[in-house]
């Protein structure tokens, strides 16, 4: 009988509440699981030298980033998830190259950062196995008896590291994508060639550069300058915001501000294809889609201002744009929208989930590859 309490009304909100609950924790669908070697034997489809994948956009962008890498530096495949990588954090700033102000807070914080490994020759071929499908909120832990590492670590010597490290306030010393000279002279040899005039070994490389709203003209404008006179662009470029545009509108115009995102969109993807021409444009140009508010997650002075709805918004009308422009869509934002709980602030997904969108960019930037 239920408890006078709660009542029939009570009992019935508590029992659907539980089940919404059971709906969320539904596991995230089945991907090829994907380490060092998939970026070694993809590599070909982009270039026969270094392989250089860029990417330009926010927090959740920068978290994908230090994700994909901490699976470069994995290796094998293992039984245990990579832990969180402290790059999540907003004040992580180990091997920063660029440090500057950005706006609305104007705190200083890491802009850009880089990193590189040996793509030495792939152990095994093949497609590696599918991962087992990962409840939210729960790791998985080996079991008793059995082996941590499923496989043996197949190159230890290719683990992603900085390049190089700036001074707090270098914002000026920095190339297009906030590191030095591009890969492919004859400085900076990983060990291939050694300095005896031996072949360089080609090289994975992974850059990052902090972008915030879709249209910044102080910084969108450098950026593209810097990216159209480049002696090289990247193999791939990855583009990724959204959040900032929702959160802080022009005018705080909440109402219009999928409108004003838009349009300011098309300004920036508009003036990418100026920047990149036609000479050397990167192979492919992909876009994370705006993520998932979790709004119950979010601080109360948010909740008018972002949610998954507007989410959609946001990305409904980007998908047009970005078609138009050849811009591939990378889709982070149904995995969120099913599993909000995994979101401790509303807007990120440290863990499980993030680590599942690093496999789902490498699974679409790697779909093309041939394990013969």
């Amino acid at each position: 009988m239920p408890s006078p309490r709660w009542g029939s009304a009570g009992l019935a909100a508590a029992l659907l509440f539980i089940g919404l609950r059971r709906a969320w924790r539904r596991p995230l669908p089945s991907l090829p699981l994907h380490d060092a070697s998939t970026l070694r034997r993809c590599a070909a489809l982009f270039t026969e030298g270094d392989l250089w994948v860029a990417v330009y956009g926010d927090s959740l962008a920068r978290a994908l980033f230090f994700d994909v890498a901490s699976l470069v530096n994995r290796s094998t495949l293992d039984d245990v998830p990579p832990a969180v990588h402290p790059g999540h954090s907003a004040n992580y700033s180990t091997g920063c190259l660029l440090f500057q102000r950005r706006p609305p807070t104007l705190r200083s914080k890491c802009a850009a950062f880089e990193l590189v490994a040996p793509l030495a020759a792939a152990p095994r071929p093949g497609r590696l196995s599918p991962v087992d499908p990962i409840a939210p909120g729960r790791e998985r832990r080996p079991r008793p008896g059995r082996p941590r590492r499923r496989w043996r670590r197949a190159h230890g010597r290719s683990r992603l590291g900085p390049a190089r490290a700036a001074s707090e306030g270098g914002d000026d010393d920095a190339s297009f994508a906030g590191v030095g000279p591009a890969l492919g002279g004859n400085g900076g040899n990983d060990g291939g060639g050694g300095g005896g005039g031996g072949r360089r070994r080609r090289r994975l490389r992974l850059s990052f550069r902090l972008k915030t709203f879709a249209w910044e003209a102080a910084y969108d404008g450098p950026w593209l300058a810097e990216l159209r006179s480049a002696a090289r662009r990247p193999d791939v470029l990855v583009l990724g915001f959204g959040i900032w545009d929702m959160q802080y509108p022009p005018r705080d115009d909440l109402a219009h501000s999928p409108a004003a995102f838009n349009a300011s969109l098309r300004r920036f993807v508009r003036r990418l294809g100026d920047a990149l021409g036609s000479r050397a444009a990167p192979s492919r140009i992909l876009w994370l889609t705006v993520t998932a508010v979790a709004t119950p997650s979010l601080p109360s002075w948010k909740r008018a201002r972002m949610s998954a709805a507007r989410s959609r918004a946001f990305n409904d009308l980007a998908a047009p744009v970005l078609r138009a422009h050849g811009i591939e869509v990378v889709d982070t934002f149904a995995s969120g929208l099913r599993h909000p709980e995994l979101s401790p602030d509303g807007v990120h997904f440290p863990g499980t989930l993030s680590q599942y969108h690093a496999h789902l960019l490498l699974e679409q930037l790697c779909s093309g590859y041939s394990s013969s």
